[in-house]
């Protein structure tokens, strides 16, 4: 079977770098040419018009004048051209070709191997003709040309490099990203799968030949059980799912958390009595701890600790939730009796499908969601072993402020 090859994030930043260098070096080199062709066309500019300076002085028979700006030109040589043919020229002056013995316009011709660029006008019987070596822009040109090729080299390593670091910079969310969805459908896939077996299994069992009746129910109640669990799987990876694309637009109101704390409380005392638990809550009387976020966030962040506290907390242990304030900010405490965590386990404690415990039950996802609002509304974890035994988790937001129920969400759903 043929199979592609694996494209690694350096590989990816090596690819879109070598691209951009190749843009980059078109780029360079469309701009060098340009550049040379300006340069030439400014420097015989310059020389026209010293040569036009040039014939006007000796046609006023005046000393010719000095170069412009410093700027160094070839040799300028004069002919005067007599009405029978003739040719006087200045020392050290090549034959004029008779092809310009009445050359007017500036034109370029070579003599004797060598260009010259010509201007000429009348002068009295005869016609006056001045040259001047184009040597000098020949050396220019060449220079400027092997600077811009010595330039080239350095200069696209340069950009390859700064163009794979950026790529390299660039890829690495995306590549830790992608890396994280593997993991998470792989770790969904085999959460998924177990419960999917078990009810098979089940399935199958009660199909191979007739049983008692209790022997059904029995399978019903574990396939019910297991159906409950993939439920409640799937129904936390949809709204990880949708907080993911869009959760942080969700419309933020002021939320009074000690409201929100009663009345999750009030839910989990079924719950709780039915393993003998003492379930507690203690708010604050004068004044309401108020958290910008949305309401349902609220409730859902108490729900899973509240229902974590619950299922980690021995048969007649005790649970407790507090709100409070602290200088000013709503502080929410859940801590239970349970048998708490180990401090190795707090950095992955709020990974999806990460378990501190092996005991049944739960999908792993309820700390990742809890993880996922506290982040969202700005909140701040503490965890810690609380004074009743087991873990405490404790949430601290900054102070709420009227006004800003829409704070960090610019386009609030209606």
């Amino acid at each position: 079977m043929n199979r592609g090859r694996v494209t690694t994030p350096l590989r990816s930043a090596a690819r879109v770098a070598g691209v951009v260098t190749a843009v980059a070096a078109v780029l360079y080199i469309a701009a060098a040419v340009v550049l040379l062709v300006l340069t030439q066309i400014n420097n015989m500019n310059s020389t026209d018009q010293q040569l036009r300076e040039r014939l006007s002085q000796e046609q006023g028979s005046r000393p010719p004048p000095p170069d412009h700006d410093g700027q160094l030109y070839g040799p300028c040589y004069t002919w005067h051209v007599a009405s029978d043919g003739s040719v006087a020229a200045s020392a050290d002056a090549p034959k004029l070709p008779p092809s310009l013995h009445s050359v007017r316009g500036p034109t370029t011709a070579q003599v004797m191997g060598a260009d010259y660029r010509f201007v000429g006008a009348p002068s009295g019987s005869g016609w006056l003709v001045v040259g001047e070596g184009l040597g000098s822009l020949e050396l220019s040109r060449t220079s400027l040309l092997a600077s811009e090729a010595l330039a080239f080299v350095p200069l696209m390593l340069l950009v390859f490099g700064a163009s794979l670091l950026v790529g390299r910079a660039s890829a690495k969310p995306i590549d830790e990203a992608r890396q994280r969805l593997v993991e998470f459908t792989a770790d969904a896939s085999h959460e998924l799968r177990t419960p999917l077996q078990i009810i098979q299994v089940e399935l199958n069992l009660a199909l191979r030949r007739p049983r008692e009746r209790s022997q059904y129910e029995d399978s019903l109640r574990r396939i019910s059980g297991e159906a409950g669990h993939m439920r409640q799987l799937i129904e936390d990876l949809l709204w990880l799912a949708r907080f993911d694309s869009r959760g942080r637009g969700e419309v933020r109101e002021l939320v009074d958390l000690g409201a929100v704390a009663a009345s999750v409380v009030q839910r989990f005392e079924g719950m709780a009595a039915e393993r003998s638990q003492q379930l507690t809550l203690s708010t604050l009387e004068r004044e309401p701890a108020s958290v910008s976020a949305p309401g349902a966030w609220v409730e859902r962040l108490l729900g899973v600790l509240v229902d974590n506290a619950n299922r980690y907390t021995p048969v007649g242990g005790r649970i407790r939730v507090a709100v409070e304030m602290a200088d000013g900010a709503p502080l929410l405490r859940v801590e239970d009796s349970g048998p708490g965590m180990a401090e190795e386990e707090w950095d992955r404690i709020f990974d999806r499908f990460h378990r501190a415990s092996t005991d049944p039950g739960g999908s792993g996802l309820g700390l990742a969601i809890a993880d996922a609002i506290v982040s969202a509304t700005h909140g701040r974890w503490q965890l810690s072993r609380s004074e009743l035994g087991g873990a405490s988790f404790t949430v601290r937001w900054p102070v709420a402020r009227r006004g800003a129920e829409y704070e960090g969400s610019p386009h609030p759903a209606g």
